[in-house]
């Protein structure tokens, strides 16, 4: 291990790691976690807890650093998570996440994970916000429940901040793959648009909107009957609402939609421990045309049945591949922040995101505290 500035470097970044951490310096790429707690929960319960968080998973002590030469590594900093808490009386959970999401992780200057907490004498909102190098949305649901565990005074097993990535689990496929890419002739090709990417540096506007039990249920069913998912179902609205919005602007050629895609169900066993937190994505983008039938209805469904044949296609090895070896290439091409951001424009042009994590696999009751809603 190399040591300078005060730092171990511990491990370089790899591909889409290192393209998150490149974007991450011009634009804003940090995601959270808001969930609702009922329980007994003081500021100092709750930085006793993040501590205990950070030693049984080692990955969030770490920051990224340059090396003499440039390139980004791992580092551990050994700070504790910042912990901002804030009375739940005069500031909404709301305006707690638009500010969390336009306040970018520093380099050099401590964790790639932080808390903000509304405390009440019942009902608390945690935000647990990431960077995208260190975690992804699924990893940060399984933090929240060791975060309550720890809180409610059980004991868990202290993992090695290194889980196995993308590129690790496709092995031997994802050296294959760059290599044929490197001997391959790259395609010309206009550089698109991102209408995302041109606006990263605006504010956020969050505004929640929560569906019963029962309205879930029936949309849950609905989407069965009509051979798609809610997924699916999510974007097909988001596209209705754009076109309903705003008609004569929409795009002629479809409202193109990104959504990320867990490859966990797919991902290969390797012979050593597996992290239970981990980045394990992907990413579909589909083009959502708009609306021309009389029957608006009949379109609907039409359109949810399009969308999830289009996402369903990307759940698989080959798509994760694909955007492995494109991150490995541009980031020895050129792993400067604006060279990553002009890689996306051409690679992730999109007018909308939308993140679903779906069904979590999780309880509602840890110990002492209850899960009211994430």
């Amino acid at each position: 291990m190399e040591r300078t500035r005060g730092f171990r470097f511990l491990r370089p970044l790899k591909g889409v790691k290192d393209m998150f951490a490149a974007y991450s310096a011009v634009g804003y790429i940090t995601f959270s976690i808001i969930a609702r707690i009922r329980g007994q929960l003081t500021k100092d319960h709750l930085q006793a807890g993040l501590e205990a968080l950070q030693h049984c998973h080692k990955k969030l002590t770490l920051a990224i650093s340059h090396s003499p030469n440039g390139r980004r590594f791992f580092v551990n900093s050994d700070k504790s998570a910042p912990l901002r808490v804030l009375e739940s009386e005069s500031t909404g959970w709301e305006e707690a996440v638009m500010q969390e999401l336009v306040t970018p992780f520093v380099e050099e200057s401590g964790q790639l994970f932080r808390v903000t907490a509304l405390l009440d004498r019942v009902d608390n909102i945690l935000i647990l916000t990431f960077h995208h190098a260190v975690a992804d949305g699924i990893s940060g649901t399984i933090l929240l429940r060791d975060l309550l565990l720890l809180l409610s005074g059980q004991t868990l097993a202290a993992e090695e901040p290194w889980g196995e990535t993308i590129e690790d689990w496709l092995s031997e496929d994802f050296i294959a793959a760059v290599t044929a890419a490197e001997c391959a002739e790259l395609p010309s090709s206009a550089v698109a648009h991102n209408k995302w990417a041109a606006k990263v540096k605006e504010a956020s506007l969050v505004r929640s909107y929560v569906f019963s039990p029962e309205a879930t249920a029936r949309i849950v069913i609905k989407a069965r009957r009509e051979q798609t998912t809610v997924h699916a179902v999510l974007l097909a609205a988001m596209a209705q609402a754009r076109y309903d919005l705003a008609p004569n602007t929409y795009p002629a050629e479809g409202l193109r939609l990104i959504t990320p895609i867990d490859v966990r169900p797919f991902a290969r066993p390797l012979d050593r421990p597996s992290s239970r937190v981990r980045v394990y994505i992907t990413a579909a983008i589909t083009s959502s045309l708009p609306p021309t039938a009389s029957d608006l209805s009949t379109r609907f469904w039409d359109e949810a049945r399009a969308l999830h044949l289009t996402v369903a296609s990307s759940r698989d090895t080959s798509s994760a591949t694909s955007l492995a070896v494109a991150a490995e290439l541009q980031m020895r091409r050129d792993a400067s922040p604006g060279a990553v951001t002009e890689f996306m424009k051409t690679t992730t042009d999109h007018e909308g995101r939308l993140f679903n994590l779906g069904k979590l696999e999780i309880d509602t009751v840890y110990g002492n505290f209850e899960i009211i809603s994430v």
